[in-house]
Order: C-alpha cells, then structure tokens, then sequence
C-alpha cells in the first residue's frame, strides 16, 4: 500500500508531466486516460457517484480530484440573491484557474425554490448548491473527456436534478401517451375482426406493439385509396379531415363530436374503441 507522501510524489509528478506534454495530443491522450484510471480508483473509495438506470454520473468531490490531476482549482467570483416573482434562491459565477493563477474557463449556475427537491430547503443551502453547481459545470467544459474515458456520464450529479429527470419524466409521459394510442388501436383490430375486416384466428392482444401499428397502417391506406375512388360530390357531408387512428376522412358531424368530446379527429369507430380503451373496471 502506498503511503500519503509517495501518494503526493505521484500527483506531483503527473502535474509536472501534464505542463510538459501539453502540447503533445498523443501525449494529452495517454496522460488523460492514465488519469481517467485513477479517477476510477479514487471514486469507487470514496463513492462519489450517483447511477441512474445504470448510468453513474460523477459528484463534485470527484471533479475537484480530476481538476487537482491538472492543477485546476475552482475560484468563485460572484454570488448573488435573486427574485423571480415567488421564486427565489442563488445564482452563482466561478472561474477555473490552473498552477500559476491564469483563467481556463468558467461558468454560472444556480439553484432555485421552485425546484422540488430544494422548495423547503433553507437559503443558505441554495446558496451552496449554487456555487457546487457553477463549479461542477465549469470544470465539466474542461474535463467531461476524461469523465468519459472513465467510463461515466459527462454530467456532473448536482445537474442531474436539472437535466436527467427531466428527460427521465418526458420520456415516462410519453410512453404512457404511446400505450393509450396502441390500446386504442388494438381495440379497433377487434371491432374489426368482428365485422369481417380483420382476421379473426389472430389474437391481436398478443400482437407486438409494431405490428399493431402497421396493421392499423395498412387499412389507412387501404381506406384512403377507397375514398379517393369516390365520386366528388359524394364528399358534400364530409371534412375531408383524416381519423387519427385508422386514416378514414371524417364527416363533418362526427369531427365536430370528436374534438368536442375527445380533443382528437377520430372517425365513429375509433371514438367508439377509444372510449372503450379509458373505461375503467368497476371495483
């Protein structure tokens, strides 16, 4: 086991390596994924990560280790108190130096109450978070790559809040719009199986959600081609506007119906599979 003074020896002379190859790319390479090694070692010590569905994104302790590796410190500039109707909290500017005090790079960030996980927090910890924000997202310009080379997510984990769930709550809304539209369109198959227009050795629940939309696909154009073949004045009763669901153009009185009772263009078939798709059992 090493001890803390060739621990110290060893980061010191990697700093010194740095400053000398910085010219070099293959040279920045090699140093970059020797430090994204260390990192590895150091975080799984420390435990400074937070995984997200199997994603680990690294926390600031592990970006101020990475930023020592180059000789990086983070000097907070300015922090300051601000107001936005009923919201409030910090917003924070910090600058990256390197060894001999020159500015790198830098970055602003805040935290605010309107975030749930910060709404009864105390403002001192807003302020805080802030600043460990601005100084994660600085570094994050500067060092993401090597973060990467360690096999991490280039987001620090303070901006998780911000970036991750956000995209983690978009991504569950819209899967729960897809299954509703799939629901209503396997309710469709069925009311056409029992009308001749659909094959009825198939068991349209165990379709593939895919197969499902083709299907519906495939009697979209079939539906189309049938109304194109009408004659023109045929079409005084109806909008010419298209079912969401199965492509049929829609009558005037049923669109009108439609979108008063469901917010969509739905011929009467599919408002009919559709009511049935978010009737709910009776408990």
């Amino acid at each position: 086991m090493k001890t803390k003074n060739e621990e110290e020896k060893n980061l010191t002379n990697t700093e010194n390596r740095e400053t000398r190859f910085s010219q070099n790319p293959q040279e920045i390479i090699f140093f970059g994924v020797k430090a994204a090694k260390q990192l590895r070692e150091v975080v799984k010590k420390g435990g400074w990560v937070v995984k997200i569905q199997d994603k680990e994104y690294l926390q600031f302790e592990a970006w101020q280790t990475l930023a020592r590796f180059y000789g990086y410190t983070v000097k907070t500039i300015e922090t300051k108190f601000v107001e936005y109707g009923p919201t409030r909290g910090f917003e924070a500017k910090v600058e990256v130096l390197d060894r001999e005090g020159k500015t790198v790079g830098g970055a602003e960030a805040g935290c605010y109450s309107d975030e749930k996980q910060w709404q009864a927090r105390p403002l001192y910890s807003l302020k805080s978070m802030a600043q460990t924000r601005a100084s994660a997202k600085a570094l994050r310009q500067i060092l993401s790559w090597v973060v990467v080379l360690a096999g991490y997510k280039a987001t620090p984990a303070e901006e998780i809040d911000e970036e991750i769930l956000n995209v983690e709550q978009d991504r569950d809304q819209t899967t729960e719009q897809d299954d509703k539209i799939t629901q209503a369109k396997r309710v469709l198959l069925k009311k056409l199986q029992a009308s001749g227009g659909f094959p009825k050795e198939i068991d349209v629940d165990g379709l593939p959600t895919k197969t499902v939309t083709e299907e519906v696909a495939k009697i979209q154009e079939k539906n189309n081609k049938n109304m194109l073949n009408l004659d023109e004045k045929k079409f005084s009763g109806w909008s010419k506007e298209k079912c969401e669901l199965c492509g049929r153009i829609i009558t005037n009185a049923a669109l009108k119906f439609s979108l008063a009772r469901h917010g969509k263009k739905l011929c009467r078939p599919c408002q009919s599979a559709h009511r049935t798709s978010q009737a709910r059992p009776i408990d």
